[in-house]
């Protein structure tokens, strides 16, 4: 199961928005709380967040596979591949399935060479050095690009908290103005309040919610 981006969102909301509106509550001020995780799980906007960064990971895991199953590929040949993948969008798909089709076609000519016994041994000889070699710089190419994977997703995510963090603030905002609340804590903060507005939150924020993440490098 896919892992929540907004997990520990909460936390963010707590220091950022205890006091939603204009300073502080006088006496006898209008008090109400929110669930964060409620929102998180019940909103369209952290739904279609979630699609966007799991689309985005699906498509690096299958980068990061085809650069550990080739054995020929040079680590300038994958990085265009990686610049077509995620520099831009939409993906070069031509560009994409050119370079692939090339590293597919290097890999093939080393099995056959391999399994060739009456090849020139010299010629043999110096060619599979020259693919062990480019599989060496692969296998360094391949450590170094999954720390970038890492740091790209980590980022990412952290990207998609904040634009689900303005969207929900914008409306708990416009709810509070609405229905006279001059403070709104979230639930860890506020555990017992008859002013629970959170589906008012969710009601507000699903009205209009059409949020595109920046996905590129």
């Amino acid at each position: 199961m896919k892992k929540n981006i907004f997990y520990g969102l909460s936390l963010v909301v707590i220091m950022g928005i205890n006091v939603i509106l204009l300073g502080a509550a006088g006496k006898g001020a209008k008090v109400g709380k929110i669930d964060v995780n409620k929102i998180s799980t019940n909103s369209t906007a952290s739904k279609q967040l979630n699609v966007q960064i799991q689309a985005k990971q699906r498509q690096w895991e299958e980068f990061l596979q085809f650069v550990g199953s080739t054995t020929t590929a040079t680590p300038d040949q994958l990085e265009k591949l990686k610049s077509c993948l995620f520099s831009g969008s939409p993906v070069n798909i031509t560009k994409t399935v050119e370079i692939k089709n090339e590293i597919l076609k290097s890999d093939n000519e080393r099995r056959k060479l391999m399994q060739n016994s009456n090849a020139d041994k010299n010629s043999k000889d110096s060619k599979l050095k020259e693919y062990a070699k480019n599989d060496e710089e692969r296998a360094m190419y391949s450590r170094s690009i999954r720390r970038v994977y890492s740091e790209y997703m980590e980022n990412l995510s952290q990207k998609a908290r904040q634009e689900f963090f303005n969207h929900m603030q914008k409306c708990l905002n416009s709810v509070a103005a609405k229905d006279g609340y001059s403070e709104v804590f979230t639930s860890e903060v506020l555990m017992y309040s008859a002013n629970d507005i959170t589906d008012k939150v969710v009601e507000e924020m699903n009205k209009s919610c059409n949020i595109n993440l920046n996905t590129s490098e």
